[in-house]
């Protein structure tokens, strides 16, 4: 066991020791360890000295407070970001995310709360399990004691779809505590009286099963440690996919994908692997491949789930070389036709979606249709296939009728700055459905005019918090939220870095000796019964709706002027903030002022 000294960090700590990192150890299980060694009776006491408080950071997955961790510490176990990436459970999703998400969520940790991490990162909209049950292997757990004199927990254990411990070949075993509720806010070790035992017939069905949950659990391990210092763009996954099927001739002729073959092949390599509760949102029917199956061969919409992927790998390709080999390599030729193929009705019923798309791509790019015919071909309509040979990156040779040379270039370029498209058809003097119909057929600009908007989103609220900073910064956050709460709200889901970055420090409330203090406090006796009449009023007229503060002010417009100087109207900002918190049934929420 090594251990080290670390000064005084503040009144709390004082002088003390800790222990060092465990090989490949959970922060949960690094805290947990301290509590032990520690030997303290309360939970909260072990909270309030890593986390600055009773309950925060004792998440065993994904927890928050991290920047409070590192500072009470002295930064001695590392950085918020090399915490969080190798010692959480963010270094199974980082690898299949951006690096804009990533950041997002290094900064939701990081902060007071990771309210809504998991559904940013589809882990709460995935079907499998959102809860990450602590899982430990009992070889490790012998192992660890004698070499180290703790069992700790394994971040590489905790990944979801690892089952099997990778050095000792055996099934891990599943925590009854944290995971399901029991003992939400302790910290604990593993221990073998707390983990669920399998009844006798689950035990011989998962027996039968060891080899696909071997090599799946292997699999998922090697590639989060493949990816865990590289980019990893989940956008060419179903690129790969589909190279594979047409190596294995699962792609006819005419571009459309064999699904029956190919969702009976997929049926039989997860089958195995539903024995497992984490996995049994896996495809149980021909019906339910294929409509997964449809999901993962398209271009993605919507974050994915990694363990689909993962599961997706690992049944194409079966070792991360071959994945990786396939993956790297830039040969990707397009699907070459002897003959044009019109496909009949019945080849969709499967997929009939995803068979269309691909086969009018193949039409256009293979063999020079023209949109009307291709489209005719496939039974879709002409503005779909124009829409879906844009996704596709197939520019479009066009007879305009409406939108005619400059008038065009001039909506293209309104778009490309994020303008609303009301206000582009209003400008170019067609309707809305015209330049919705230009901006999902022309080549990259969809994605271009939903990342221009974001932008002047993040723009328009980062000046409006600003503003409050230089204004209010003195009122504290929860005053400052209540202003503007749209701006608040978006920056906190989007662009939680930046808010952290830019939050206010709360000034004492202080008085100048030198100034008139009769007058400041006749001010705010005087203006304090105003606004208490004001809000009164209010109350009356409004029922139960919530008071706003542009209703309290516009029947008291001396308030206006003064809200930059409530720090010295004491009487005066306790009755606002009362009087908005009363309303709203606790802290002004996002929806306070909106």
């Amino acid at each position: 066991m090594h251990t080290f000294n670390v000064n005084s960090i503040d009144d709390l700590f004082g002088k003390i020791t800790f222990l060092a990192w465990l090989p490949g150890e959970t922060l949960f299980s690094l805290v947990s360890r301290h509590h032990c060694f520690w030997g303290h009776t309360l939970a909260a006491r072990t909270c309030e000295q890593f986390f600055g408080h009773s309950r925060a950071g004792s998440q065993h997955d994904l927890p928050s407070r991290l920047s409070h961790f590192v500072a009470r510490t002295d930064g001695c176990f590392g950085d918020v970001q090399k915490v969080a990436k190798h010692h959480t459970l963010l270094a199974y999703y980082a690898a299949f995310i951006s690096a804009d998400e990533l950041a997002n969520a290094i900064a939701c940790m990081a902060g007071d709360s990771v309210a809504h991490l998991k559904l940013r990162l589809g882990i709460l909209t995935s079907r499998f399990r959102a809860n990450h049950p602590l899982k430990a292997c009992a070889a490790c757990m012998d192992e660890d004691r004698a070499d180290c004199g703790w069992a700790y927990w394994h971040v590489e254990h905790q990944y979801p779809g690892v089952w099997i411990c990778p050095k000792h070949d055996q099934l891990l075993k599943e925590s009854n505590l944290k995971a399901n509720g029991v003992e939400r806010f302790q910290w604990h070790l593993p221990a073998r009286e707390n983990f669920r035992e399998l009844q006798i017939e689950k035990q011989g069905v998962i027996a039968h099963a060891h080899a696909a949950i071997q090599g799946l659990s292997q699999q998922v391990i090697d590639l989060v440690t493949h990816f865990s210092h590289r980019s990893f763009e989940t956008g060419r996954l179903h690129e790969v996919y589909r190279a594979e099927l047409v190596r294995r001739g699962w792609v006819t002729s005419g571009g459309s994908f064999r699904m029956p073959e190919i969702a009976s092949s997929f049926l039989a390599h997860v089958e195995p692997l539903r024995v497992l509760p984490e996995l049994d949102a896996l495809p149980a029917t021909v019906a339910e491949a294929v409509t997964q199956l449809g999901r993962l061969l398209r271009p993605p919409r919507s974050g994915t789930h990694p363990l689909r992927h993962l599961v997706m790998i690992n049944w194409l390709f079966g070792s991360t070389e071959a994945f990786w080999l396939a993956y790297s390599s830039a040969l990707n030729p397009p699907i070459t036709l002897s003959r044009v193929a019109f496909p009949s009705v019945g080849h969709l019923d499967m997929d009939g979606k995803d068979a269309r798309h691909d086969q009018l791509i193949s039409l256009l790019s293979v063999h020079k249709l023209s949109f009307r015919l291709a489209a005719k071909a496939v039974g879709i309509d002409v503005g779909t296939a124009m829409a879906w040979a844009a996704q596709a990156g197939l520019s479009i040779a066009r007879r305009p009728k409406k939108l005619t040379g400059a008038i065009r270039q001039q909506a293209i370029l309104e778009l490309q700055n994020g303008a609303d498209k009301t206000v582009v058809a209003t400008n170019a003097n067609v309707s809305v459905v015209t330049i919705t119909k230009l901006l999902l057929s022309e080549v990259g600009l969809h994605a271009a005019w939903c990342k221009s908007r974001a932008k002047r989103a993040q723009t328009s609220a980062r000046e409006v918090w600003l503003q409050l900073l230089k204004t209010h910064a003195g009122l504290g956050i929860k005053f400052m939220r209540a202003v503007d709460p749209a701006a608040y709200a978006w920056l906190y889901r989007n662009d939680r870095a930046w808010l952290d970055d830019h939050k206010p420090k709360r000034l004492a409330i202080t008085m100048d000796p030198c100034a008139n203090r009769v007058l400041w406090d006749v001010r705010d006796d005087s203006l304090s019964v105003e606004v208490e009449h004001a809000v009164l009023d209010l109350g009356q007229r409004a029922g139960t709706r919530p008071i706003k503060l542009w209703q309290i002010y516009q029947l008291v417009p001396a308030l206006k002027a003064k809200l930059a100087a409530l720090d010295r109207l004491p009487l005066t900002r306790r009755v606002i903030e009362q009087a908005l918190q009363r309303r709203s049934g606790g802290m002004p929420g996002p929806d306070l002022l909106a």
